[in-house]
């Protein structure tokens, strides 16, 4: 079937490279004025999970196609068929927004929201394939 949409979000993001650039600094800064050993823990431990995420680059995003919504499609591919879904549910929150997919059958399907597309395309794709689209 014929793809209407697809969002990828890559694990690069800019606040990943400005961490592994803060780490850097911070190492260097402890090196160059001989600070005790038990401060290179928490920073070598951040710099471990800075460094797992350049490394792995966790993709997320969406694909919909005429017949079926593919979440994270890049990491761990889960497939919707778009006749079981009912509505989509978006909600605002302050510092976030939160996706439910509503089935047909009265499950729910919650997403990650590094998993959420830009609301306006994805809200014109869904009308294309009669998805109901709830913001709130």
């Amino acid at each position: 079937m014929k793809e209407i949409y697809a969002y990828r979000e890559t694990g690069r993001r800019p606040m990943v490279w400005l961490a592994a650039g803060v780490f850097v600094f911070l190492m260097w800064l402890a090196v160059t004025k001989s600070a005790p050993v038990i401060i290179y823990v928490p920073w070598a431990l951040g710099g471990g999970m800075v460094a797992y995420l350049l490394v792995r680059n966790p993709v997320s995003g969406v694909r919909l196609f005429e017949d079926r919504l593919v979440l994270s499609p890049e990491f761990r591919p889960h497939t919707v068929q778009v006749c079981d879904i009912d509505r989509i549910e978006l909600i605002s929150w302050s510092d976030s927004t939160d996706m439910n997919i509503i089935l047909r059958s009265g499950d729910t399907i919650r997403l990650f929201t590094g998993d959420i597309p830009p609301r306006e395309p994805f809200a014109r794709a869904l009308a294309q394939v009669g998805i109901p689209l709830e913001a709130r």
